[in-house]
């Protein structure tokens, strides 16, 4: 990380734009490690807006994939693993990442649908609960009451 900051830093390499932008990409990637997640995203970003070749573009919105992804920012993530892919379309990785962000999207809508009409299932099921739970309670007091009055009429004595 060192060699990446003393090349960004020094003035002798102000005309070499290659070894200023892979040093910043390396600075970038530093950074997502650490899982600082804004200061790599300005480095990026500082990168996209200079001439880059189609490799180096690539990796850099592969790496903003990466970052929103893990902020769960699947949208974002899903924008940039495109233009990787669209960037260099050898970015094998970032086709894979692209696949499985869509993926995850899928799931995450699938289970907030689901989840919601779990919820109305439940709040149904709950009333057809206490309806059966009183069908119940009424058909057991009424049977009581029978066995109770039919007990009357066997033994011919009244209960009080």
């Amino acid at each position: 990380m060192s060699e990446f900051l003393r090349i960004v830093e020094n003035p002798e390499f102000s005309d070499d734009r290659a070894a200023l932008d892979y040093s910043n990409f390396g600075l970038s990637a530093n950074y997502l490690v650490l899982e600082e997640y804004d200061s790599a995203l300005e480095k990026l970003d500082l990168l996209l807006s200079s001439d880059l070749d189609a490799e180096l573009k690539s990796a850099v919105f592969y790496n903003k994939g990466i970052i929103f992804h893990r902020r769960g920012d699947f949208e974002r993530a899903v924008e940039n693993f495109k233009k990787s892919v669209l960037a260099w379309p050898k970015n094998e990785n970032a086709k894979i990442n692209l696949e499985l962000c869509l993926q995850e999207m899928g799931a995450k809508k699938n289970a907030s649908g689901e989840q919601e009409m779990q919820e109305i299932s439940q709040s149904s099921e709950e009333s057809m609960l206490q309806k059966e739970i009183f069908s119940l309670i009424r058909k057991q007091e009424s049977s009581q009451w029978r066995n109770l009055s039919s007990q009357e009429d066997d033994s011919g004595e009244i209960d009080y």
